[in-house]
C-alpha cells in the first residue's frame, strides 16, 4: 500500500490558484450559492427590522430657535400659558423648563399674573408644549383684558394607557415612549416634567391625557409601563386633563 500524505491533492479536485482569472467550476458554484444566500438572508433580516419598527408620532421640537411668548400664566392644574396669540390654532401650551425638567421656579411664583418670555416651541398633534428657555427673559407684563381657563368636565371615567413624559413624546425625542425611551422618561419624570397617559384607539390613533394627581403620587419608575388612572376627566382649553384619585399599575402581557 502506497502511503499518502493527508494535504496530497485527490483525483477530481478542483485546484484553486487567486491569479487565475477564471475560478474552477464547482467553486464557482459554491461561492454564487453563499452570496446568494448572504444577500437572501440580510434581504429578510431587513424585512423583519422594517416590520418590527414601531410608527413614530409626528412632532416637532424647534431647537435653536426661541421667540417670545406672552399670555397668563397659570400654575394649576398643570403648568401652562394662555396664550395672547395661539399657535397652530392653540390658545394655550404646556409649559416645561430646559433639559429634564419642570418650570423654573423664577416663574412659578407668577401664577396668575401675564407673562412674556423667550421659549422653544414643542409642536405635535397631541398638543403644544412650551420649553422656558431664557429665564432671565421672564417679565411681568401689565393686565389687559382678564382672561380665564375654560374648562370642560367629561365626567368621572377610568383610562388605562402607557405613562409618558409629555415633553420627550411631544416632539423632542424619537421615539418618546416605549421601554426603548423608558431611562430618559423616568428622569424627565422625577424632573418635573407633566407626566401624561398615551391612549390609542382601534385604528392605532394617539391622545395624550395630562396627569395631575392629588391623593396617589405618580412613579416615575412606571415610565413606559401601562397604568389605570381614575379621576375626573376635563378638557382644560383643549388639553385633555385628569385628575387622578388612583392610579395603579395594570395587568401587563409577558
Amino acid at each position: 500500500m502506497t502511503l499518502r500524505h493527508p494535504n496530497a491533492r485527490r483525483t477530481g479536485d478542483e485546484f484553486f490558484i487567486g491569479w487565475q482569472q477564471r475560478m474552477p467550476h464547482r467553486s464557482a458554484i459554491a461561492v454564487i450559492l453563499a452570496a446568494v444566500l448572504l444577500i437572501c438572508t440580510a434581504a429578510g433580516t431587513m424585512g423583519v427590522i422594517r416590520f418590527s419598527l414601531t410608527h413614530q408620532e409626528a412632532g416637532i421640537f424647534e431647537f435653536g430657535a426661541p421667540r417670545a411668548f406672552s399670555g397668563e400664566f397659570l400654575v394649576e392644574p398643570v403648568p401652562m400659558l394662555l396664550l395672547d396669540e395661539p399657535v397652530d390654532g392653540r390658545d394655550a401650551a404646556v409649559l416645561v423648563g430646559l433639559y429634564k425638567f419642570g418650570i423654573p421656579e423664577a416663574l412659578r411664583r407668577h401664577h396668575g399674573q401675564r407673562v412674556r418670555f423667550n421659549g422653544t416651541a414643542i409642536r405635535s398633534p397631541a398638543g403644544l408644549m412650551i420649553e422656558v428657555t431664557d429665564v432671565p427673559s421672564i417679565t411681568v407684563l401689565e393686565r389687559t383684558d382678564a382672561r380665564s381657563i375654560t374648562t370642560h368636565v367629561v365626567g368621572n371615567v377610568t383610562l388605562t394607557g402607557e405613562l409618558v413624559d409629555t415633553k420627550c413624546y411631544f416632539g423632542v425625542m424619537r421615539p418618546g415612549y416605549g421601554k426603548v425611551h423608558r431611562a430618559c422618561a423616568v428622569r424627565c419624570l422625577s424632573g418635573g416634567v407633566p407626566p401624561g397617559l398615551l391612549l390609542r384607539d382601534a385604528a392605532g390613533l394617539a391622545t395624550v391625557v395630562m396627569l395631575r394627581a392629588t391623593m396617589t403620587p405618580i412613579d416615575p419608575q412606571w415610565a413606559a409601563r401601562t397604568i389605570s388612572v381614575s379621576g375626573q376627566l376635563s378638557i382644560c382649553n383643549g388639553i385633555p386633563l385628569m385628575t387622578a384619585d388612583a392610579v395603579v399599575l395594570a395587568a401587563e402581557s409577558p
